[in-house]
């Protein structure tokens, strides 16, 4: 799963959503959700980019993985057929 690490940048930083909704041009909505912690249920490369140029960080700063569940290996071979 793929998060956004926003929050706690914003916190580091002392910035509010508002501020941030302000100086990136998202929408205060998106600002509060991103604000709150809110995983990512979609990615949107616009709004990656606003993010990255007003806070002046990578967009690896502002997201990171998370294996939600251990991949289990695929089996080998062919499948059996009914």
């Amino acid at each position: 799963m793929v998060r956004w690490r926003v929050a706690a940048l914003l916190k580091q930083r002392g910035i509010t959503p508002y501020r941030l909704a302000d100086i990136s041009g998202i929408h205060r909505t998106q600002a509060y959700r991103l604000a709150r912690g809110s995983n990512a249920k979609r990615l949107d490369v616009v709004m990656l980019d606003k993010l990255c140029a007003a806070l002046d960080v990578q967009p690896g700063d502002l997201l990171e993985y998370v294996r939600d569940r251990p991949v289990s290996p695929r089996p080998r071979g062919r499948r059996a057929r009914s």
